[in-house]
């Protein structure tokens, strides 16, 4: 008996330690195509830059003095896709987050776990650029938990940051969010803060609750002209993201234009939102049976996850 009991013991504590334990190259697989690296251009054309992730609906989550003085902002990810940022749609000066509208609300969302679980000495890994360093993954603990002159309580972490890390996503052992780095402490060695994850939520749930007036954003004319290049010389993509940006600037003739020379060569995208553009009447008549045609054209062509969000359960 005595025998089992410290088996039983032994057999505890090595699964005590592993669910601390954080797999790293996993997490990054997982996780690094839904983190972006955030490119800021204010009113005097100065450019900075730092880190932001996708959370439910789509959007970009960062820190608030991240795009304080934004006129435009660029957010690209580890597949070098691109997404011109077009409004801030929730920001909270006060604990430093600020919530994003990218042009495309197609990327995958990281989960939000609940802050409230972390403790002073779990492992944490964080994921972000630190000086420009795209996608470096580095790993420490929760040091402290503090309350701060400028922000409700935050997490003291060890996890190495540096400029361009701010907006990072700081994940627990179930690759689920609990934090968003913040700053440092310039004087000290790895004394560095993030923010809990239920405070993302937090303000999420504002947003959906009060719709506040967003912030738009302009689009980099570079950028623009980049995109209408590429979408003139028959690029299949760049048309597509060409009518997103029609559509969100509300020139619906213009984006049906380019979703449809996508959709002529089956870029089941296109098609989906042709099937919506029909669906609802945008910009166009009406017509249930374009929009029926649209869709099944798009699940034709591979667009299994809309297949699956559709059917009957």
């Amino acid at each position: 008996m005595r025998i089992w009991f410290i088996h039983l013991l032994l057999f505890t504590l090595v699964q005590s330690l592993h669910g601390n334990t954080i797999n790293t190259e996993e997490l990054f697989e997982k996780t690094s195509p839904s983190i972006f690296r955030i490119q800021v251009r204010d009113n005097d054309n100065s450019e900075s830059f730092g880190t932001g992730f996708v959370i439910n609906g789509g959007f970009i989550v960062t820190n608030h003095h991240v795009i304080e003085n934004a006129k435009c902002c660029i957010a690209w990810n580890k597949g070098s896709n691109t997404f011109p940022i077009m409004k801030v749609v929730a920001d909270d000066k006060y604990r430093d987050i600020a919530i994003l509208e990218t042009i495309s609300n197609d990327n995958k969302s990281l989960a939000l776990g609940n802050s409230d679980d972390a403790h002073i000495g779990m492992r944490i890994a964080v994921i972000g650029n630190p000086e420009g360093f795209e996608n470096t993954i580095s790993e420490g603990m929760i040091s402290g938990i503090r309350n701060l002159d400028t922000y409700n309580n935050v997490f003291q972490i060890s996890a190495p940051i540096s400029k361009g890390s701010s907006g990072s996503p700081m994940f627990n052992s179930n690759n689920e969010v609990v934090g968003m780095v913040s700053s440092f402490y310039k004087d000290g060695q790895l004394i560095n803060f993030a923010i809990p994850s239920n405070q993302i939520n937090d303000l999420l749930l504002r947003y959906k609750t009060l719709k506040p007036p967003s912030k738009k954003l302009s689009l980099p004319d570079e950028y623009l002209t980049e995109i209408q290049g590429k979408a003139k010389s028959g690029d299949t993509k760049s048309q597509y993201m060409l009518g997103l940006i029609y559509s969100r600037t509300k020139n619906y003739s213009a984006a049906i234009q380019w979703f449809e020379l996508a959709a002529k060569k089956n870029y089941y995208p296109a098609e989906e939102m042709l099937g919506y553009f029909y669906c609802y009447g945008t910009g166009v008549p009406k017509d249930k049976g374009k929009a029926d045609y649209w869709f099944n054209q798009s699940i034709g062509h591979g667009n299994i996850e809309f297949k699956n969000r559709n059917q009957s359960p």
